[in-house]
């Protein structure tokens, strides 16, 4: 299994939802339903903004708000750099210029602590993640949880 086959999908890249705008997106397959990932989610509207609390993901401080992700696979049906290619392409990514929106982070499932329960193929694992880099002082929260497929 590849180490970085693994994403935290906490919007349209979620497994069986569609996506914004007409996209050819990588097959992915869920592997853990409703993990609470230390951060905050925003709604843009057609697409949610992620902030994650890095410090708490590493063990820094506590971790005080969580939104909630899966964790998928991809990888499927074309190689997980080709995949990741297609995610940068759909977040609007571009690794070589700047400023982007969203950044693509590789971070641990152990900073995910209890809420990944048994961590059985995953432990030790780690996932990438796309966080929003724009400002979010006017943004609304996601409150229903943190999830914004129940907003």
């Amino acid at each position: 299994m590849d180490p970085s086959d693994l994403m935290l999908a906490y919007g349209t890249l979620r497994a069986g939802v569609p996506p914004y705008e007409e996209f050819d997106l990588p097959e992915r397959e869920t592997v853990r339903v409703g993990v609470r990932v230390p951060g905050w989610l925003f709604d843009l509207g057609a697409y949610p903004a992620a902030r994650l609390d890095l410090a708490a993901l590493r063990g820094e401080r506590p971790v005080t708000a969580t939104f909630v992700a899966d964790v998928v696979r991809f990888g499927l049906d074309r190689p997980v750099d080709e995949a990741l290619a297609t995610f940068d392409e759909y977040e609007d990514v571009d690794p070589v210029s700047s400023p982007n929106i969203y950044r693509r982070l590789l971070v641990p499932l152990a900073g995910l602590g209890d809420d990944l329960g048994d961590p059985g193929d995953l432990a030790g694992r780690w996932a990438w993640i796309y966080e929003w880099l724009g400002p979010i002082d006017a943004l609304p929260e996601v409150h229903s949880g943190g999830d914004w497929l129940t907003r």
